[in-house]
């Protein structure tokens, strides 16, 4: 099935959209199970996204309480490091909620090493979902929303990166990669496939070569670690350029 595309002239509209979708798969999720479990991208692209949810009337929208919240992938860095995805997450979002929220299940970067970190991340996450909502060895999450960087990554999912290869792990941990080159944790490839719904953010010019080749149905877009994102329903909110 092909994802679903939705361009939007400005980025006002652009994180408009995306928090709306965060909100009406939220309240589904915990109308329909109790809970809302969703991963949730670092980087710039959403920091707006997540400003907007914060602020009134999003904030009041949902019951953050039921809220459980995952990143997609971390660096191994210090929690208190510029470039920590936990920090911009708690700085951004979490701490800017005034209200405490279901869960917050990030990975332990500050001690051993970072295979130590992915399995510790894992029984973490397997703890959490319990046995009740995992299929086919995998949890479901209700969401995932994901970034994609120029090289066609997401989460720290890189071409050619052995984590791809993956296929029974939740976690897995990544050799230096990326900007700044270091290493990494992430979601794995199956555990995002195994999500209700996953939402793509892209935001600028900058990426729109790789992501016209992503969504193209040429040879060529299986190869980058995006384009390897499935799932029942996958939608890419754009803004910037035309894919």
């Amino acid at each position: 099935m092909n994802p679903l595309v939705s361009v939007f002239d400005t980025e006002e509209d652009f994180h408009l959209s995306a928090a709306k979708r965060f909100l009406d798969q939220g309240n589904g999720a915990i109308r329909q199970r109790g809970r809302f479990m969703v991963v949730l991208p670092g980087g710039n692209t959403p920091a707006p996204f997540f400003d907007l949810l914060t602020q009134l009337p999003h904030r009041n929208d949902i019951d953050w309480s039921r809220v459980h919240i995952v990143p997609s992938d971390e660096r191994f860095v210090p929690a208190n490091d510029a470039t920590s995805n936990t920090r911009m997450l708690r700085e951004r979002l979490i701490g800017a909620l005034n209200c405490e929220i279901g869960g917050f299940h990030v990975p332990l970067t500050e001690v051993g090493n970072p295979g130590e970190s992915a399995a510790q991340w894992e029984a973490q996450l397997r703890s959490t979902f319990g046995g009740a909502a995992i299929s086919s060895g995998f949890p479901l999450f209700d969401m995932a929303i994901l970034g994609v960087g120029g090289d066609g990554h997401t989460a720290s999912l890189f071409p050619g990166e052995r984590a791809l290869e993956e296929r029974r792990s939740w976690t897995a941990p990544v050799a230096p990669r990326g900007d700044p080159a270091v290493s990494r944790v992430t979601l794995t490839l199956p555990l995002l496939n195994h999500a209700r719904s996953v939402l793509f953010l892209v935001a600028g010019a900058g990426k729109a070569e790789v992501v016209r080749k992503i969504l193209s149905t040429t040879p060529e877009a299986a190869g980058y670690p995006a384009g390897m994102v499935k799932g029942p329903e996958v939608e890419w909110l754009i803004t910037g350029f035309t894919p």
